[in-house]
């Protein structure tokens, strides 16, 4: 192999790595961005349980909460 063939190897390699890159920032960005929003609407609701709950005689029973899911451990 010579030096040129390696070369042009190394872009190949290099221009596919990028797009993958790019392709990887834009799911993140489209991720990030559904966060928030679920984050949000979890935030709505949690103020709609309490004035609920706020205007709920005291001997009327609740709806039960479920216990928040666990962190995630996915690897960064």
């Amino acid at each position: 192999m010579n030096v040129s063939e390696l070369l042009r190897l190394l872009q190949t390699e290099h221009d596919e790595t990028s797009a993958r890159a790019d392709s990887l920032h834009e799911q993140i960005e489209r991720l990030t961005t559904v966060l928030a929003e679920t984050e949000a609407r979890l935030a709505e609701l949690a103020a709609t349980r309490k004035v609920i709950d706020g205007l709920t005689p005291p001997d009327h029973a609740t709806a039960p909460r479920r216990p928040p899911p666990p962190p995630s451990t996915s690897a960064s």
